[in-house]
């Protein structure tokens, strides 16, 4: 983790950034098991299933972001920047492109 990282050498706090850590992934399983059961309760989880079979859309990343890593998603993000946009311009173009596709599969109800 890159916090661990970040605090590795500093002296004296190795016991703290080791509960922090601890208290960070007891928080982050809540998270996990609260957004599962919301997404239960809604009964919403073969959509997000089915949204997250595209690349880059995970249950809390920034698709955007993940998606720009993707090659065959990187070379459209790229196209853009080539144009002359800014990266976060490229960034939006992408999510609302992904944010299409997700609302089709949706729409549609299929994988």
């Amino acid at each position: 983790m890159a916090l661990n990282q970040s605090l590795r050498n500093i002296p004296g706090l190795d016991a703290n950034v080791t509960t922090l850590l601890a208290q960070l992934d007891r928080l982050d399983r809540q998270i996990q098991v609260r957004l599962a059961e919301a997404l239960r309760d809604a009964h919403w989880q073969h959509d997000t299933q089915r949204c997250q079979a595209i690349e880059g859309i995970g249950p809390l990343t920034a698709a955007a972001l993940a998606a720009r890593r993707n090659p065959v998603r990187h070379d459209f993000y790229q196209r853009y920047l080539n144009r002359g946009l800014k990266a976060t311009q490229a960034l939006v173009i992408l999510a609302r492109k992904l944010a299409r596709i997700a609302f089709a599969l949706m729409k549609n109800q299929t994988e």
